[in-house]
């Protein structure tokens, strides 16, 4: 559901299912937004905590989002050929234990970092040339001790402005 609370503010509301029905690490949402205007013209993207409620609970006792948001500005204007966009990756160890974790973009290897439970590891930012058309992978792969299995996970997308991508060592037992 989306509400416009005044002209510059808009409030999405979304149900992600029945209590207890969204567990784990992934994405719960994502937002899209077209811009308008005209060539030069800017606006800022501000998100504020998102707030998760059990359908059963009263909105006033309902817990943060512990989430990474992203606040940008978007200018209109036609990029220039050959334009570049930074992309920081992140990659968040939701193990209770310390994993050794590659990182891989595109099919290339990129870095390797020890990354300590419940913690976020920085690596770094890359260069991509704005294309709509071309899907980007970022895979990351770990071996887990407590479980003694390899594991990987990847997520695919479109870089069209300076971003973030955050993927998750999921927790195993």
């Amino acid at each position: 559901m989306c509400a416009f609370m005044d002209a510059n503010t808009i409030r999405l509301l979304f149900r992600p299912g029945v209590s207890g029905a969204v567990s784990g690490s992934g994405s719960l949402a994502t937002l899209k937004f077209e811009v308008v205007g005209e060539d030069g013209d800017s606006s800022f993207l501000n998100l504020s905590n998102g707030l998760l409620v059990d359908k059963d609970q009263e909105f006033a006792k309902c817990n943060a989002i512990p989430a990474v948001w992203v606040n940008s500005m978007v200018t209109i204007e036609n990029p220039p050929a050959g334009q570049t966009h930074a992309v920081t990756v992140y990659v968040n160890n939701l193990d209770d234990d310390a994993i050794d974790v590659y990182l891989y973009i595109d099919g290339n290897y990129k870095k390797y970092m020890s990354i300590t439970s419940n913690s976020t590891g920085d690596y770094g930012e890359y260069e991509f040339e704005e294309d709509e058309k071309e899907l980007h992978s970022f895979k990351i792969e770990w071996f887990d001790p407590g479980t003694g299995e390899h594991y990987e996970k990847i997520i695919k997308s479109y870089i069209t402005s300076e971003e973030a991508v955050t993927l998750y060592a999921d927790a195993h037992t």
